[in-house]
């Protein structure tokens, strides 16, 4: 029952499927409810300590439905082309642990990840 290469074994899978790209990490980010890791590579935010940003994460899913709906919404209500272009520029995509499906993170127009309900290590 006991393998004793297996934990040479798990390190070089780790190493195979969580290497980061040689850039120093913030922490690993993981869901706070089932603690699935979320991100191996991030950035922590220089104000609000228990904010990340990532470009790059593991097990999330983008609710993109939540964006389409709200962009139809904003331009049935608003005539005026300025404004419209303003509000696309400020939506973000909800962000669920692939999981549990527990909201983590939003994700912005420029693809990155705005991690704040995780669990750091």
């Amino acid at each position: 029952y006991f393998d004793e290469n297996e934990d040479d074994e798990n390190e070089k899978w780790v190493t195979k499927n969580y290497k980061s790209s040689g850039k120093k990490s913030d922490a690993y980010l993981s869901c706070p409810c089932c603690f699935t890791l979320l991100c191996v590579e991030c950035q922590r935010h220089s104000t609000y300590k228990n904010q990340y940003r990532a470009i790059s994460v593991n097990n999330c899913i983008v609710d993109k439905e939540i964006n389409n709906n709200n962009n139809n919404n904003n331009n049935n209500t608003n005539n005026d082309d300025s404004s419209s272009d303003e509000d696309e520029d400020e939506v973000y995509q909800p962000v669920k642990c692939s999981v549990c499906e527990t909201h983590v993170a939003m994700f912005d127009k420029d693809e990155v990840y705005h991690f704040f309900n995780v669990f750091p290590s």
